[in-house]
């Protein structure tokens, strides 16, 4: 199977004292696909390459159980056709780079 790329996100609501979870999402997220396969171009977003063993809905389902039910979470499969505006140039070239790997 080709890999897959997701593109996740997430918004805890009343975030007042709810730092130390974005580290949590974050190493949920790593562990389940890999370090190689996890890329953060900026705090709350995260681009992650699946073998297909991780699809979307296991994806969502990590970061709520994570986080709890107290947040908003996003989760689509990319695919190639792309914007970007990344203001750092180091985070907007890796970034590009990444996306251009994208299957049809």
């Amino acid at each position: 199977m080709a890999d897959r790329y997701y593109l996740a996100t997430f918004d805890l609501v009343n975030s007042e004292g709810r730092q130390a979870e974005y580290s949590k999402a974050r190493a949920a997220l790593e562990f389940l696909v890999g370090s190689p396969n996890y890329y953060r171009p900026v705090k709350q977003c995260c681009i992650l390459k699946s073998d297909g063993s991780v699809n979307a809905a296991r994806i969502k389902g990590t970061l709520t159980q994570t986080l709890g039910s107290d947040c908003n979470v996003l989760v689509v499969r990319l695919r190639r056709g792309h914007a970007i505006h990344l203001l750092d140039r180091e985070n907007r070239v890796e970034t590009e780079a990444l996306l251009c790997e994208l299957p049809n």
